[in-house]
């Protein structure tokens, strides 16, 4: 299923009919947000979720955004 939008909504809306009653595997981003989760346990016999994959800002580029941040600050002064 494709959802018509990249959104946790859609992908309940696109699945709907087809978790009632039965279990579902959630795979999802660490900091997701608990719709799909909430919305499927409504409908669903057990939702299992598993967090598959985090999100990070290297170090290397927090520290050189700091510095662009610090620098175009400076600019404007």
């Amino acid at each position: 299923m494709m959802p018509e939008e990249y959104v946790a909504e859609s992908v309940v809306e696109g699945l709907r009919d087809q978790v009632k009653g039965k279990r579902v595997l959630l795979v999802r981003a660490k900091v997701a947000r608990d719709v799909i989760q909430i919305r499927y346990g409504l409908r669903a016999h057990q939702v299992d979720v598993v967090e598959a994959y985090e999100t990070v800002v290297p170090l290397k580029s927090r520290d050189r955004l700091r510095t662009l941040m610090k620098d175009r600050i400076a600019s404007r002064m």
